[in-house]
């Protein structure tokens, strides 16, 4: 992926890395010198905040693209979403329906694929 996005600023080419905020990914050596050396920025956000039951805090590398740092993230406390007051639901295990919860919770919610959509081509003009 770093040779790819590395091929992105070479050519001037947007790019976003997209990884759940607890992957290992934003911890390693080669990710965080990428980050350093080409002034990458990471942006968080949460599912719960379009849409979903559950929270799914997600980051997003990215070449300082105006907006994106602006994506929304919950500030609920003990397990409770600041936009619905509802208690998050976690993921692990499974559903009523036997899926797991993490399959459940891969697609992007469709708010969020709108608000990037629109703050990347904005970025685009």
């Amino acid at each position: 992926s770093l040779k790819i996005l590395q091929c992105c600023v070479e050519n001037e080419i947007p790019y976003v890395l997209e990884s759940p905020t607890s992957s290992f990914l934003w911890r390693t050596d080669n990710l965080l010198g990428f980050v350093n050396i080409n002034g990458a920025i990471i942006s968080s956000l949460d599912f719960c905040q379009y849409g979903m039951r559950w929270k799914k805090p997600t980051c997003l590398m990215h070449p300082r693209l105006p907006g994106l740092d602006s994506l929304l993230q919950c500030h609920g406390v003990q397990g409770v979403c600041s936009s619905t007051q509802r208690a998050h639901i976690k993921l692990h295990g499974r559903d009523p329906t036997g899926t797991f919860w993490t399959l459940r919770a891969q697609p992007y919610p469709l708010r969020l694929c709108n608000d990037i959509a629109r703050i990347l081509s904005a970025n685009l003009v």
